[in-house]
């Protein structure tokens, strides 16, 4: 006794074999079937697409389009009454890679002792199967033979990395059906050149070279940085995103568990989702054998794919894919010079950034001075394409190097491509360079109790080396967001921000104490105060800045 799914499938298949003789196939054993019964067995299936969703049974000469979900196999069927005739079957993933097994099921031939009920049933148990092709993978997947065997042809697909719509075909009449264009003996792509913004690009044109295209065909182009694409179908998926399966009206026989089973198959459903603009060009261009693609950014990877559509069909074919990398960027590098302090960004996006000094003489002493802005942030330095230093800098760097012989040295930085960063950089050939120096705690502290509607007072820890305090203020507007930014500096600060300066060191650490009474503030305001301490001509470092509110009635 076979199992009931199976039964079930089997007499499902049996209702369409009934329908599929009663409306289509009115023909006698060993005949062959007419064009114009043909032609009524296409047009019945247009009319009835339910009648392929229930039965899963393919008809000659008519796409279908499935829905498959990610890891399940699901089964659709070719019925061959005749063997020795031309066959070709055609499976053509969109979204994903597929799995494609193709079974051949022989028919015993029809007695009287066939269960009425259940004749297929009766046809296919005990019958051998035998495996005829399998295929894995993207693009068009052709089985094609001259001399098949009759039975009924198992086409058991299984979408591998995403769910996928696939396209079916099979046809007894591969001579007379255009199943593909033609493709050229030499189907590659031929980048012709490339800049930092463009990408120009042809390819053979499609069939005989010295024939015109044919007016129902056409090229579509697709240029994306994420992969190439097998077939046009795949490109469409991408680009317009898949539907999740829905079953054409008046489909299914009545059962009360149908209604079920499709609510569960679509709540299991996960389409792909449209890719961005931005992210997948596609342009149909015609009769055209060249393209340029100028949207393009520098030092980037893109992929590209040429498709020959027939518009009658729909059907098409794949050039192979090319892959280019546009050309880098033209990058400057910024010139430090003696006793100036540059600061240098490295855009979000952006791998390294270069600064270039150079020496017109030996330097006995030098100081670099390197302050990043945000984070850690590595460097090198070379001379003449050595390299002789290398390190990152925490917050502040000195960099202390004797004996330099004259010539070009290289400042190399390396950003993160997810955020944006930036570097203070400074350079000295005076060997009297101090840096400066933060106690332990460098927060600015405030004194509540003396706190008045116009009046703060601050304090904050000095050092036992004398150094120049600066203490600025800054008014917000309510709910205004502070950020913190380590290369803020006395220079880039206005004069009305600032409060006063002045040069400070006292012989016990613990007690250097610097404090200040800030007067002329407004009442129930918000004040943001910074202090920033230096020495020489170093850069400023900052203390912890400190958020105080007057109060509002005195």
């Amino acid at each position: 006794m076979m199992p009931l799914p199976l039964r079930r499938l089997l007499w499902w298949f049996a209702v369409g074999n009934l329908l599929v003789s009663i409306f289509m196939l009115p023909l006698s054993l060993g005949q062959h079937i007419s064009a114009s019964n043909r032609r009524r067995q296409y047009d019945f299936a247009n009319d009835r697409p339910e009648i392929f969703y229930d039965t899963r049974t393919m008809t000659d000469g008519r796409e279908e389009t499935v829905y498959l979900l990610k890891g399940e196999t699901e089964s659709y069927y070719f019925l061959l009454e005749e063997g020795g005739t031309p066959l070709s079957i055609v499976v053509t993933p969109c979204a994903s890679n597929i799995t494609f097994v193709l079974t051949n099921k022989a028919l015993a031939s029809s007695s009287e002792e066939d269960d009425p009920e259940d004749p297929f049933s009766s046809q296919m148990e005990g019958q051998s199967s035998v495996r005829v092709e399998e295929f894995k993978g993207g693009g068009n997947m052709v089985y094609t033979t001259r001399d098949a065997r009759k039975g009924i042809y198992i086409l058991s697909l299984q979408a591998i990395k995403t769910d996928t719509t696939v396209k079916l075909f099979a046809t007894t009449r591969p001579e007379s059906v255009s199943l593909f264009p033609e493709m050229p003996v030499d189907a590659r792509i031929r980048v012709t050149a490339t800049t930092r913004r463009s990408i120009k690009f042809s390819w053979n044109p499609s069939g005989n070279p010295l024939e015109l295209l044919q007016p129902s065909l056409e090229y579509c182009v697709s240029v994306n940085k994420v992969m190439n694409f097998q077939s046009h179908c795949s490109v469409l998926a991408h680009l317009q995103g898949d539907s999740r399966p829905t079953p054409p009206p008046n489909s299914g026989f009545g059962f009360p568990w149908e209604k079920s089973k499709n609510r569960e198959r679509q709540r299991k459903a996960k389409p792909i989702k449209a890719m961005s603009p931005k992210r997948l060009f596609y342009a149909c261009v015609g009769s055209k054998t060249n393209f340029t693609f100028d949207k393009a950014k520098p030092e980037t990877t893109y992929f590209i794919d040429i498709h020959v559509v027939d518009k009658n069909t729909n059907r098409s074919s794949t050039y192979v894919g090319a892959v280019v990398q546009t050309k880098k960027r033209k990058r400057r590098q910024a010139l430090l010079k003696n006793e100036k302090r540059k600061t240098v960004s490295i855009q979000k996006g952006v791998r390294s950034v270069s600064v270039k000094l150079v020496l017109t003489k030996q330097v006995e002493k030098g100081v670099l001075e390197l302050k990043s802005c945000r984070g850690v942030l590595p460097f090198e330095i070379l001379y003449d394409n050595k390299l002789i230093h290398k390190s990152e800098v925490r917050r502040i760097k000195i960099v202390r190097m004797k004996n330099l012989p004259a010539g070009t040295y290289i400042l190399r930085f390396k950003g993160k491509r997810k955020r944006k960063r930036s570097v203070m950089v400074f350079f000295t050939e005076s060997g009297r360079y101090r840096p400066p120096r933060l106690p332990v705690d460098y927060r600015i502290k405030v004194f509540n109790t003396l706190t008045t509607c116009t009046n703060v007072t601050l304090a904050w820890m000095g050092s036992n080396v004398k150094q120049k305090y600066c203490l600025y203020k800054k008014e917000l507007v309510d709910n205004q967001k502070v950020r913190k930014h380590r290369c803020s500096d006395p220079g880039h600060r206005s004069d009305r921000e600032k409060v006063f300066c002045t040069r400070f060191r006292h012989r016990q650490p613990s007690k250097a104490v610097i404090s200040k009474t800030v007067t002329g503030l407004k009442p129930g305001t918000n004040y943001l105060f910074d202090v920033y301490v230096s020495r020489g001509n170093s850069a400023s470092l900052v203390y912890l800045n400190q958020q105080v509110r007057t109060k509002t009635q005195c």
